[in-house]
């Protein structure tokens, strides 16, 4: 049996081998798919599915503590983390990190690099043996005497320091202060938020080093810290998040900063996509897989008429071969191991594809200002899924190839002489319909996310981006005390004013729309809604004239001024939607808040109201929102904004490199215009477009190409039929309008369907598309023209060949 298998593989590849075309064809139509889906796979895989690579990975639990507002998926305190893992006897190890932007600099070259500060337990909890050195240990984060010591990241090591076995001892400074590098984190390991991969590690106890401005670590009120715990030995998930939620509530009756909090412990492998994004980020991955799902259904059907076609062409083959003595399962095992071989082709080539898709993406950086270093590196894992794909698609069209080809009745196709049969097209005309209706999905859904993008870039934020450039400075990270910070960046500001191309200049903590943004719990007197630990609101620190110089409207009362500083009486100003919430959209002017949500704190009045504005994405619902005044709540690092008469990118240049004259070593970073800024808010729509326009553009050449091919087949088969037409009177007009209106029919069902698939995916994304109706007509009428014409070039070719027949040389075929 062995040796017939093998010599069935040697038919096989031989058979191949003399249809060089249509393999090539064959096998590029399913590397193609299986490449994007190899990708995309190794995407999920690194990220959701590949865990940190510690040992008995069922026993490490993910921990959050609620906010105020009752969202489960909270931070712990520094204080609140220690009481918990000094009482906590249902963990063997529990740890925090937190995830910062740091500078690093090595003999005066500096770089901003992503950090994470880790307490002493977290190396230990991961149970992974270092690289070089030796790890963070709990002697390291003692918070009356921290360590200044670092762990360098695997691939930041090898990067920067070019994997120096003797790097241990050596001295870096971060954000201005000499740490001593005392090891390497293990090989492979990427940190465990994904996707973010921390570049060096310091005990989480060197926070008030790292930045003196802003250290939480006495302050219960300070949530920053993830939290992570190893199982002990015999107990489970629901011990620990039951033991650990009585902590919490003993913690809560002495500590009113802790009271009315939760405790949700969650198996490591849930966290990996951060519990609250999850829905959003996995319905992404879940749609980009749906597409290029889609890709895969147009190539294998692509496949599968090519083979239908071969298999019609080989019958008078298949028939003397059974007249011989060969079974109809030998005929059906040849005609698989043909498939076969397509689809190992297929896959191993996808397989090559994929890692020029990855390395593609690991160039990749989002517009945002925290630096990531993504690592896609297809692995065994992603060659079996190709292979799988691969096997499970060739097993699928070689079976409907071997049933249709040798079907009952070849002895007879011996004396047919080669006349058609409708019946045995059935199934290839399907298969085009298919691939058609696939393709005018793929298309429709980038019309639509294209139309959205548009519709995005059109919409009113409530604020002015046109000639304002923004850039950060980051005066924490090169040594700043919060006081120096500002008075440099007024310097800054009266430089750029001198300028005749620069109208205006301000500073914030955050740029609007954005991807990180505070919120504060908040109690608000006289509100006719409830206050205290039930609300939260989004806050922004701006200095005077921020309002202006990024045009947002002043509705009511005045702006912040020279004189809201740290010694003057805090003030604050509401936006309308804020107004309209708390206080039925009476008067803001004059009525106070308090920051602290059981009302103990102190007051802070209202003296402006602004138009609401987007905050956190363009199409979001008016938004409650605060500004308060940099000088009385900013922070040592804050972004920069001007508005000019000129190129607002210029202008951003101009902001850096004025800040630069000042301090050459100063951390300036994401120069660039307000427009630019907001890519990060259209980001997903852009990959969306992207996505579908691509692979709906390599659906519509594969079905293209099916689409020809039926038609030339199909003229092929009725060359006497079309002769005979001829000799009885019919014009070439005719002989066109009949083999074109064959294409067209084809082309009608497959939009018919197509259309109606379209509006159901429209209504599955509609919360993406800004507005845009699912059945948008100029959308999906353009795409469903685009695919008119070209199905028609199409299917013109072979019809046009069809008017050349000449129909004495039709008649005499036999």
């Amino acid at each position: 049996m062995f040796d017939g298998l093998l010599q069935d593989l040697r038919d096989a590849a031989r058979s191949l081998g003399r249809h060089k075309v249509v393999t090539a064809i064959a096998v590029a139509s399913l590397a193609l798919a299986i490449g994007a889906n190899s990708a995309l796979f190794t995407v999920v895989d690194t990220y959701v599915l590949r865990g940190t690579g510690a040992p008995e990975p069922e026993r490490l639990v993910r921990i959050y503590q609620s906010e105020s507002s009752g969202e489960p998926w909270g931070t712990f305190s520094y204080l609140g983390f220690a009481d918990h893992e000094r009482q906590a006897k249902s963990l063997s190890h529990l740890a925090v990190e937190a995830p910062r932007p740091m500078n690093l600099s090595v003999s005066d070259r500096g770089e901003r690099i992503l950090g994470a500060m880790v307490s002493g337990s977290y190396f230990p909890l991961l149970q992974r043996p270092a690289a070089v050195g030796r790890f963070i240990g709990r002697g390291d984060d003692e918070l009356a005497s921290p360590s200044a010591v670092a762990v360098l990241g695997e691939r930041f090591w090898r990067r920067r320091f070019a994997a120096d076995p003797n790097i241990v001892g050596r001295d870096v400074h971060l954000n201005g202060r000499v740490f001593r590098i005392i090891g390497v984190a293990p090989t492979g390991f990427s940190g465990t938020i994904a996707p973010l991969t921390p570049d060096v590690y310091v005990p989480v106890t060197t926070a008030g080093l790292l930045d003196p401005t802003e250290s939480d670590m006495a302050n219960r009120g300070g949530r920053w810290l993830m939290a992570m715990g190893r199982l002990a030995p015999g107990a489970t998930r629901q011990q620990a998040e039951a033991e650990l939620g009585a902590i919490t509530r003993a913690l809560g009756r002495e500590f009113p900063a802790d009271s009315g909090r939760m405790v949700s412990v969650i198996a490591e492998h849930e966290g990996r996509v951060f519990p609250a994004a999850k829905g959003i980020v996995l319905g992404f991955l879940g749609m980009l897989f749906a597409v290029i799902t889609l890709v895969l259904l147009v190539a294998c059907a692509n496949v599968a008429s090519l083979l239908l076609a071969r298999g019609e062409a080989r019958r008078q083959e298949f028939a003397v071969r059974a007249a011989l003595g060969a079974g109809r399962g030998r005929l059906i095992r040849q005609l698989l191991m043909e498939s076969g071989l397509i689809g190992m082709g297929g896959a191993v080539v996808g397989f090559a594809i994929a890692h020029v898709l990855c390395r593609l993406l690991t160039r990749f950086q989002p517009p945002i200002p925290i630096p990531m270093t993504f690592s896609l590196q297809p692995d065994a894992r992603v060659l079996a899924f190709a292979i799988a794909i691969g096997f499970a698609t060739s097993l699928i069209f070689g079976l409907m190839s071997g049933i249709q080809s040798t079907s009952v009745g070849l002895l007879s196709r011996v004396r047919d002489g080669g006349l058609t049969s409708t019946r045995r097209s059935r199934l290839r005309r399907a298969l085009v319909v298919v691939q058609l209706a696939t393709t005018l999905v793929l298309l429709g859904g980038a019309g639509l996310f294209m139309r959205a993008l548009v519709r995005a870039q059109t919409l009113d934020p409530g604020f002015d981006i046109e000639h304002v450039g923004m850039a950060s400075l980051d005066f924490k990270l090169s040594g700043y005390r919060l006081e120096a910070g500002r008075q440099f960046a007024e310097q800054v500001a009266e430089r750029l004013r001198q300028r005749p191309d620069v109208s205006d200049v301000a500073i914030t903590d955050q740029a609007p729309l954005g991807l990180a943004w505070s919120n504060r719990g908040l109690m608000v007197e006289g509100a006719a809604v409830a206050t205290g630990n039930d609300a939260e609101c989004a806050i922004q620190s701006i200095g005077p004239s921020y309002l202006g110089t990024v045009g947002i409207a002043l509705l009511r009362g005045r702006d912040f001024n020279a004189a809201d500083r740290d010694s003057a009486p805090l003030v604050v100003i509401v936006n309308e939607a804020f107004a309209k919430h708390h206080w039925g959209g009476e008067d803001p002017i004059g009525r106070r808040i308090n920051w602290d949500p059981s009302g103990e704190g102190p007051w802070v009045t209202v003296v402006g109201m602004t138009a609401t504005t987007s905050t956190r994405s363009l199409a979001e619902e008016p938004r409650p929102f605060l500004y308060v005044p940099y000088a009385q709540e900013g922070e040592a690092s804050l972004t920069m904004v001007a508005r000019g008469t000129g190129d607002a990118e210029v202008l951003a240049a101009t902001i850096a490199e004025t800040a630069r004259e000042l301090d050459p070593d100063l951390l300036v970073y994401d120069a660039k215009s307000m427009a630019r800024h907001l890519g990060v808010a259209l980001l997903p729509v852009r990959i969306a477009s992207t996505a579908f326009g691509a692979l709906g553009l390599l659906a519509l050449a594969l079905s293209l190409l099916g689409l020809f091919g039926v038609i030339a087949y199909s003229v092929s088969q009725r060359t006497r039929e079309i002769g005979l037409r001829m000799v009885f009177g019919a014009t070439r007009e005719d002989i066109l309008r009949l083999v074109l209106g064959e294409g067209m029919r084809l082309v009608t069902i497959g939009v018919v369907i197509g259309f109606a698939l379209v509006l159901a995916m429209g209504q599955l994304v509609r919360g993406f598309l800004y507005g845009v109706p699912p059945a948008d007509p100029v959308a999906l009428g353009s795409v469903v023209a685009l695919l008119a014409i070209a199905a028609l070039i199409a299917a013109w070719l072979p019809a046009h060949r069809a008017t050349r027949i000449e129909p004495s040389i039709a008649l005499r075929q036999d």
